[in-house]
């Protein structure tokens, strides 16, 4: 057998395909070996040795974006709660160094960390992957610059001043290497629903970072060169009151409505975490078999639902919509 070793996010990508294609070699160890930190850098007259509320909210923000990552990956629900000790575990540990102000957080420990705690009834391979997964998506500089890139495009389809859209053209562009790394991502987060749930998540927690860069001047993230105009531009209306997630997993249906005609109301509880919430199923979206395997469920028989739901900032869910349904002994 063969440990991993990882030192950076070259290798860590190097895993993530290998596991996407499926030629992950057999391993029973997994080393950090001198992972690099996760550095911002921030200039402006506020910042020495030290940082601002508005920074200090980004950095809140992003501490919870971790703990749901980490519930997600674990329970198979974001809006879980964690346990103190859990918490305490995954508690970033900013540190605050020379220059205008320089904030470093230890991704090496908390890679080991993420990774010891959520693998109770998981394979090893999907530990790590979801381990690895969670690394590139909250700290590694290719996320950064995929994010930054999406948000360049978008606000360029709704601005229309020339200064502005001249601004967001001087922002570092994405690599070939880059590209293919994007691709990795989108393959492995279609294949795994968890993996889904933290990229998106990811995504929610780097517009906290790049809108805490606006309270300077001059900021660098992972060695990426951000002002503060462009960060002002790039994330103006970025901030969603709620984040997509997928919520699928074995349920027993404990209440079925079928007095609409285009929908059935559905109240489940899902049999791994005991999660209850309501969910509609749109009539035309589901065939024959599948509205069987509905019906047959009424027993309290155990069924697979593939859900996507919205998830409100104070962790609650709202519009669950079944998207597909399967029979359960055949997972």
């Amino acid at each position: 057998m063969n440990t991993i070793n990882i030192s950076n996010e070259d290798d860590a990508y190097k895993i993530l395909s290998d596991i996407n294609n499926g030629t992950i070699i057999e391993f029973n160890d997994i080393n950090f070996n001198n992972f690099p930190l996760f550095c911002i850098h921030i200039e402006g007259s506020k910042f020495n040795q030290s940082i601002t509320p508005t920074v200090m909210r980004g950095l809140v923000e992003f501490q919870k974006s971790i703990y749901q990552a980490y519930a997600a990956a674990k329970y198979n629900s974001p809006s879980k709660r964690l346990n103190d000790e859990e918490k305490n575990n995954l508690e970033i540990n900013v540190k605050i160094t020379d220059g205008s102000s320089n904030l470093g957080i230890n991704v090496q420990e908390l890679a080991v960390k993420f990774i010891e705690q959520i693998g109770d009834n998981m394979t090893p391979t999907v530990i790590i992957t979801l381990g690895i997964f969670f690394i590139v998506s909250y700290f590694g500089k290719t996320a950064y610059k995929l994010y930054l890139d999406n948000r360049k495009e978008i606000r360029n389809k709704e601005i229309s001043d020339e200064t502005q859209i001249k601004t967001l053209q001087t922002l570092e562009t994405i690599s070939k290497e880059e590209t293919e790394r994007a691709k990795i991502i989108a393959s492995l987060a279609n294949k795994n629903h968890h993996i889904d749930n933290i990229r998106k998540l990811s995504d929610d927690a780097h517009t906290e970072i790049i809108k805490a860069l606006c309270a300077g001047e001059n900021s660098e993230i992972q060695g990426i060169k951000i002002t503060k105009e462009i960060a002002e531009l790039l994330t103006k209306n970025a901030r969603r009151t709620s984040s997509e997630v997928r919520l699928d997993g074995v349920y027993k249906i404990l209440r079925l409505d079928v007095s609409s005609q285009t929908k059935y109301k559905v109240r489940i509880q899902n049999i791994e975490n005991n999660l209850e919430l309501d969910a509609d199923i749109q009539d035309n979206s589901i065939d024959d078999l599948q509205k069987d395997i509905l019906k047959k469920s009424l027993d309290r028989k155990p069924i697979f639902l593939q859900i996507n739901a919205l998830m409100w900032s104070d962790e609650d869910y709202h519009s669950a919509l079944v998207i597909k349904i399967k029979d359960y002994s055949k997972e």
